[in-house]
């Protein structure tokens, strides 16, 4: 089983990823230790075919794409953002 993630880096920066969840510990510990913010854990889904809800969604935000799986938000953008993970069934913490 996959899990696809959102990781929030501070202020509307995202980050979009896909992991077991297993693995998922050791991948976020990975990203903070090239990332100055601490790494918040915004939402998840599980899921058994992780690339294609990850590849929806950073198909959906392209335009907002930074670099590699960051993306910087509006505060509009935001808000949908958060709404499309609800459709999603995604879990917030």
């Amino acid at each position: 089983m996959d899990i696809v993630y959102v990781l929030n880096s501070g202020g509307n920066i995202y980050k979009f990823g896909k992991s077991t969840l297993e693995g998922f510990a050791k991948r976020r510990a990975n990203l903070q230790t090239g990332n100055h913010s601490t790494l918040k854990l915004v939402a998840f889904a599980s899921t058994v075919n992780g690339y294609v809800l990850e590849a929806k969604l950073k198909k959906k935000y392209k335009l907002s794409k930074i670099k590699g799986e960051w993306f910087n938000f509006t505060d509009f953008q935001v808000q949908e953002l958060f709404e499309t993970l609800k459709r999603l069934d995604f879990n917030f913490n």
